[in-house]
């Protein structure tokens, strides 16, 4: 169940941010380009009329807008004209209710002005419903519902991010004035809030994730021919962060239902040579970390979560990346949260902590600049990268929301279909469905490539589920596969998941899907 107060509160903050404008800079920074380009909508601040637009507003309406669950909007031409004045109020059932208050109701600028609007909301903050109220005459509201943005989309991706003004004005400001002595503002501020959300003492902005866990590697005393246990079924990152530091990575199967490290295969692969665990919460979906946790502390091996697709996954009601001794996390344009790319490393140990931070600063000395005397890796964001990704955490709670709710829509749809299983939240888990998954029954007459093939020629992209990656021919050795994750590689596909998507885009590759797997 969602938490409903959450995200109304969530939506508030939005608004709140939307609503301040110091200046006429931040004011245009702040701007929603609409059709064609030739105007903008700009939000108004009451305590800095910059504009002068309460000149247009009556007094009830000022009243009104002092709400912090109300919002107002207005166009500005290119000819610097003020055009439609929208009202926009958000009610604590997550209900948006739209109010024309202000100047011509010219009703092409009125449909053009709304769905610029719900496009945006759309895709920044969780909704349910859209409500026009007696402002808007029939025929306007029949414009506004046909159009392009109310129908499915022609070509439907496998990912896609949200992006808000937040990230906008975030990145803008860092662009502009964060540099010199501002030049590390955005990743400590990054860092910061990435640690408190998830509970951490301590958080290293990297430049990806397959850079931080080499990091953790090296931190965790992992040193040449070395042996480190990762998943059969994951990227390929996971292990060639351990190849690349010169360890050797050994592969373990998968459990058939989380898709995530087997435990007891994991028992079968330690030995002498064994330093670490990498542990991978596929799609978003938690690892059972009791048992992982059970055997690294009685063989004394070091746990480190690859998290890259789970920020904001639980496990028994705590977060992944908070069970390990460090934990790994991505920001790649595809992820939940994205930077364009981007990683995380975190750690509540405060010792492990100070050998990272050394390790990742190219191993320099404290004490003497420019002089090195530790082993280090540079893989450094940057203060544009951290400024997005920041305001990316700061919106953590509604991405979540609006991708569980996706994963709910497929499973309403396709729960009946007996040749598929759904790749879902195993008990005492808490899935972020970064993507949603499938895996054909192995006994089925059509297989994996064929559906994609067909998908893809209804405009739906898909992707393969990744590859059993011991079956590479780039480690140290050959590896004999791994059954469970043979099995889920070559049976299963990522659907569509981007947080853009709507019920209409979900309802309508549902129905091709089960057409394509019912004809068989």
């Amino acid at each position: 169940m969602i938490n409903k107060n959450i995200l109304f509160n969530k939506t508030i903050k939005h608004f709140n941010f939307l609503k301040t404008n110091k200046d006429f800079s931040e004011l245009i920074s702040k701007n929603l380009p609409m059709k064609e380009k030739k105007n903008i909508l700009l939000t108004l601040n009451l305590d800095h009329d910059i504009l002068n637009i309460k000149k247009f507003i009556n007094s009830e309406h000022l009243l009104w807008a002092k709400k912090s669950n109300n919002i107002i909007f207005f166009s500005l031409k290119s000819n610097l004209n003020i055009g439609i004045i929208l009202g926009v109020s958000i009610d604590k059932n997550l209900d948006l209710t739209f109010s024309i208050l202000g100047t011509n109701k010219n009703i092409n600028e009125v449909s053009d002005t709304l769905t610029c609007v719900i496009k945006y909301f759309r895709e920044v903050i969780y909704l349910n419903n859209y409500i026009f109220d007696k402002t808007f005459s029939r025929n306007t509201i029949l414009k506004i519902q046909s159009d392009k943005i109310f129908k499915r989309k022609k070509n439907i991706l496998t990912a896609g991010p949200s992006v808000s003004l937040l990230e906008i004005a975030s990145t803008n400001n860092a662009s502009r004035y964060g540099w010199n002595a501002k030049s590390q503002e955005y990743i400590k501020k990054f860092e910061k809030q990435f640690a408190k959300y998830l509970g951490v003492k301590h958080a290293i902005a990297t430049s990806s994730c397959t850079g931080a866990l080499q990091i953790a590697l090296l931190a965790s005393g992992v040193n040449s021919n070395d042996e480190v246990i990762v998943p059969d079924l994951t990227w390929v990152a996971s292990a060639t962060a351990v190849r690349d530091i010169g360890a050797k990575p050994v592969f373990a199967d998968v459990e058939l239902d989380s898709w995530n490290i087997d435990a007891n295969s994991v028992l079968k692969k330690i030995n002498s040579k064994t330093k670490a665990i990498i542990i991978v919460h596929l799609y978003g979906n938690p690892a059972r970390m009791d048992k992982i946790i059970k055997i690294a502390n009685k063989e004394n091996i070091k746990v480190i979560e690859d998290a890259a697709p789970a920020v904001g996954a639980e496990w028994k009601g705590k977060k992944c990346g908070t069970f390990g001794d460090f934990a790994a996390f991505s920001f790649q344009g595809a992820k939940l949260l994205v930077a364009g790319e981007g990683g995380m490393l975190v750690t509540n140990n405060t010792s492990l902590y100070k050998r990272a931070y050394k390790i990742s600063n190219q191993g320099r000395s404290s004490k003497k600049q420019f002089w090195i005397d530790t082993k280090g890796l540079k893989f450094k964001i940057s203060n544009i990268q951290a400024a997005f990704g920041y305001a990316q955490i700061l919106r953590v709670h509604e991405q979540i929301a609006m991708k569980r709710r996706i994963f709910n829509w497929y499973y309403e749809n396709l729960k009946n279909l007996e040749c598929i299983n759904l790749h879902h939240e195993v008990k005492n888990a808490k899935s972020i469905y970064w993507m949603t998954s499938f895996m054909i029954n192995e006994k089925s007459d059509i297989k994996r490539d064929k559906v994609i093939k067909e998908l893809k020629k209804f405009g739906i992209d898909t992707r393969p589920v990744f590859p059993s990656i011991s079956q590479y021919p780039i480690w140290h050795k050959t590896f004999l596969s791994q059954k469970n994750s043979l099995l889920i590689s070559r049976n299963s596909i990522n659907l569509p998941s981007g947080i853009g998507l709507t019920k209409k885009d979900v309802d309508y590759i549902s129905k091709v899907l089960i057409k394509i797997l019912k004809r068989q």
